[in-house]
């Protein structure tokens, strides 16, 4: 079972798609730099500290549902089931990259 609420919930998404963004753009230190600032920004905001555990399992959870996107195409949201294969293989390549 996956711990934290919908503020976990709502910074894995935000750091899901940062994380994909800097692989693709080949800008690693971009997603390390970001994901510091980003999570200490929420904290000080909310006055409390996110379950971090929560949000990279959540992000662990993206990865995963769009793994099983690119496995079965017939069942994945139309904007993966109809993207080129050059698009697809992108993607494929960072699901390979986090698993």
């Amino acid at each position: 079972m996956i711990a934290g609420g919908p503020t976990e919930f709502d910074v894995a998404n935000s750091l899901y798609m940062e994380l994909f963004d800097a692989e693709i753009n080949d800008d690693a230190p971009r997603y390390t730099t970001f994901r510091s600032s980003f999570l200490s920004g929420y904290a000080d905001g909310r006055g409390k500290q996110l379950d971090l555990a929560a949000v990279d399992e959540l992000i662990t959870v993206r990865i995963s549902a769009l793994a099983r996107w690119l496995d079965d195409l017939s069942n994945a949201p139309i904007g993966i089931r109809t993207s080129s294969a050059e698009w697809q293989d992108t993607l494929r390549s960072f699901v390979r990259s986090h698993t």
